[in-house]
């Protein structure tokens, strides 16, 4: 008798049936309103253009990434061409490019669900429905869903990203580097997310030469930032005892990561030869230290997080932990002041287009009065801590790992972007310890209302600028 697929295998096909159908046929509408290059498509639909045309040497200076995107689209359209017969000028349009997107998004869905089974696959109270429901919670991500429907980078930096990611949790770092190498095709600063499952990879060789017998040691142990002492313990005692367990221990490293080790090596000598990491557009991407950005994450991840945080057990355990540690949440606010006071930047493109949100919370919000930068300190600091008390299922080395990544991913970038914090977003919330169905359930109701939202102020509500041509659309 043929093997019958079990009722979760079903429902998650059907629940992905629904996501490609739905992004579909937004995506007709939104070719159907805005049937030409908007906004920075303009750059990436003339560069694939050339490149379908068999053009490589010829690149416009105002892209700034690699170009992953256009060389899987080109081969995408030469394959599509090749098979069909159609010429691949004729596949290389608005609708079709777009669509690689949503070929890319629903690869996304089916990543982020490998990504929790695997994740949290160990924890047996989790049901088939809480990872189909947390699933398409994060593949609707309103920051990330919304590139789905524009030739944009980010669905497809994400797309390899996480793959990466799964390919380091099952064990295979030659896939993951491999599959890294081409994140970074799509967004240098993937090399960033390079760094992080390496780092992940360390901590796992860590881990075994601190306890080889998987007894020594406790999970609640590895959790305590007494954990970075032990192992420092362990290493003091060895190179003066026991100089083999250290000569082990580095064999173990260079064997572990000597794959992205030469990733990085390749990006550097890129980095080298290009004389900085942007491609083009310098002027407007330079880096700087904006500490800020860290608080604007957290922000961003509590708000669109809130059904599992606005509860009274969260604030309970934030005003506990306030008068517990009041050194401690002292020192935090100074901290968060003195980044507000000294390393708060504003890029000139922040309020020279109004099309953004963020257009909008700099005008309306930061810049109502010179006070409210820093009265938002209290809200940051209760952002960081809760993005920290909701990581306490993972070991002290994968929150350092995590957080280096963090800062260096968003702190270098200038302007206030959404979009640089979709990986870090998707990469905390996949590994946040499980919180209700029903909280979920909550969060996809508010990622919902924000993309309808947000499509249709795109598609419904146009608005011109005085002396200039064409319709602008509001959009992330």
């Amino acid at each position: 008798m043929a093997n019958v697929p079990n009722q979760s295998t079903l429902a998650f096909f059907e629940v992905l049936g629904i996501f490609l159908g739905l992004s579909g046929c937004l995506l007709l509408k939104v070719t159907h309103v805005q049937n030409g290059p908007y906004m920075d498509e303009i750059f990436h639909i003339g560069q694939v253009t050339k490149y379908c045309k068999g053009l490589f040497e010829e690149w416009d200076p105002k892209i700034t990434t690699l170009p992953g995107l256009y060389l899987l689209s080109s081969s995408l359209m030469q394959s599509l061409s090749w098979f069909f017969g159609y010429r691949v000028a004729d596949l290389c349009t608005v609708f079709w490019l777009r669509g690689i997107n949503v070929i890319l998004a629903t690869g996304n869905f089916c990543l982020l669900f490998a990504l929790l089974r695997k994740l949290h696959g160990g924890n047996k109270g989790l049901s088939s429905t809480w990872y189909l429901l947390n699933t398409a919670t994060l593949a609707t991500f309103p920051v990330l869903y919304f590139c789905t429907f524009l030739y944009y980078t980010d669905t497809g930096s994400t797309f390899f990203t996480l793959a990466m990611y799964l390919m380091h949790l099952h064990g295979n770092s030659k896939m993951a580097a491999g599959v890294g190498i081409a994140a970074i095709l799509f967004r240098q600063t993937n090399i960033i997310w390079v760094i992080f499952v390496a780092g992940l990879t360390v901590e796992k060789v860590i881990n075994d030469y601190i306890q080889p017998e998987k007894k020594e040691i406790t999970q609640e142990d590895i959790q305590n930032p007494k954990y970075i002492g032990i192992i420092l313990l362990r290493i003091k005692n060895d190179l003066q005892n026991n100089r083999t367990g250290i000569t082990q221990l580095i064999m173990n490293l260079i064997k572990a990561v000597w794959m992205y080790i030469i990733v990085g090596l390749g990006f550097t000598t890129f980095v080298i030869i290009n004389n900085g990491i942007v491609v083009g557009d310098r002027n407007n991407h330079e880096a700087c230290l904006h500490f800020p950005q860290i608080f604007y994450f957290c922000c961003v991840v509590v708000g669109f997080s809130i059904p599992h945080f606005l509860n009274a057990q969260t604030i309970l355990g934030f005003l506990k932990f306030v008068l517990k540690h009041p050194f401690v949440t002292i020192l935090g606010s100074g901290l968060c002041f003195l980044g507000v006071h000294f390393f708060t930047y504003e890029h000139k493109f922040l309020l020279a287009d109004n099309r953004h949100y963020t257009f909008y919370i700099w005008a309306r919000i930061f810049r109502r009065h010179w006070l409210i930068p820093y009265m938002l300190i209290p809200g940051y600091v209760f952002a960081i801590w809760t993005v920290s008390s909701f990581l306490k299922c993972k070991g002290i080395l994968w929150k350092l790992v995590f957080l280096v990544c963090l800062v260096t991913a968003t702190v270098p970038q200038k302007l206030l972007e959404f979009r640089y914090f979709i990986i870090p977003y998707l990469i905390f919330r996949l590994n946040m310890k499980p919180s209700s169905s029903f909280q979920t359930f909550l969060e996809f109701l508010l990622y919902f209302v924000v993309n309808a939202l947000t499509l249709y102020m795109f598609l419904q509500k146009p608005f011109s600028w005085p002396n200039t041509d064409g319709v602008q659309r509001f959009m992330w």
